[in-house]
């Protein structure tokens, strides 16, 4: 129901208060389930080995502690064959291949822009986690989306982002923008929609 699936993206935002210093002091989400999921690719072996000694996903499944669904979640890291796959239905999978590309980008000690390595790397994870599990989220509780998923997904997690506090949010979106820019991406925002007309032509 509509209703039902905007009460769960209010939930969703309302993760924004929290702040992942404090992802310490939070109970774990019983709700998502965790897993690193090992490579078939012995290339992305020393990744699995980084992000599974790290425990990367046992930090974001206690930051998502406020978060409840009819349904447990599956969030994982794993093997995709590229560096991003959109969700569709079923697990969150972080690929193997984008952690890579994270490091292999990441600044080998600060930017020319003043952006460190452990800013770089943690701000592109961290977005494209909270994207990926605003996108899960979008399907589970059926949120109505006006446009396109992706940038919807993606605006959460800015919001997220931006609600970190002021020293965090800085370190993550400045990383997660050296990220963009260094993967020379392009900016791919929908075009305005058209002027509705009525059944008369007005």
């Amino acid at each position: 129901m509509v209703c039902a699936g905007l009460a769960g993206f209010v939930v969703l935002l309302s993760m924004a208060s929290l702040a992942p210093a404090l992802a310490q002091d939070l109970a774990a989400n019983s709700q998502v389930v965790i897993g690193y999921q090992p490579p078939t690719n012995p290339a992305l072996e020393a990744v699995y080995q980084q992000v599974k000694a790290r425990g990367i996903l046992e930090e974001l499944q206690k930051f998502l502690s406020p978060l409840k669904l009819p349904h447990k979640l599956t969030v994982q890291t794993g093997q995709c064959g590229a560096t991003y796959v959109p969700y569709e239905h079923g697990p969150v999978t972080i690929c193997y291949e984008y952690l890579d590309q994270i490091e292999r980008l990441a600044p080998a000690t600060v930017s020319s822009d003043g952006v460190t390595r452990a800013n770089a790397i943690t701000g592109a994870f961290v977005q494209v986690a909270l994207h990926d599990v605003a996108e899960a989220v979008f399907n589970e509780l059926q949120v109505p989306i006006w446009g396109r998923e992706e940038d919807a997904a993606d605006k959460v997690a800015g919001l997220i982002m931006m609600n970190f506090g002021t020293d965090v949010a800085l370190r993550v979106l400045t990383g997660t923008t050296y990220f963009f820019q260094a993967t020379s991406h392009t900016w791919t925002a929908p075009q305005p929609l058209p002027l509705l007309r009525t059944a008369h032509g007005g």
